[in-house]
């Protein structure tokens, strides 16, 4: 599983951050988290808002930081 988080670098992206990793703990599934901060790299992901996350190439949450309980559900849609 793939997980991209865009963000510019501040503490709600960090936050999101910070979710991700708790709900794939929760739900005991290994997958790469990367987080580009990049405002070209964002931008070409056709990413306008953030934070974002994007699992599996698809985008889950955009301009928000979903809840853990929402970031889970995203994780198993996509398991």
């Amino acid at each position: 599983m793939d997980i991209v988080i865009y963000g510019t670098g501040s503490e709600v992206c960090s936050t999101l951050e910070k979710e991700v990793i708790r709900a794939l703990a929760e739900v005991d599934v290994i997958a790469s988290l990367e987080v580009v901060m990049e405002s070209k790299q964002i931008r070409e992901a056709g990413i306008y808002k953030t934070p974002a996350i994007v699992i599996n190439g698809i985008r889950k949450a955009l301009g928000r930081i979903p809840s853990k309980d929402e970031i889970v559900d995203f994780i198993k849609e996509e398991q």
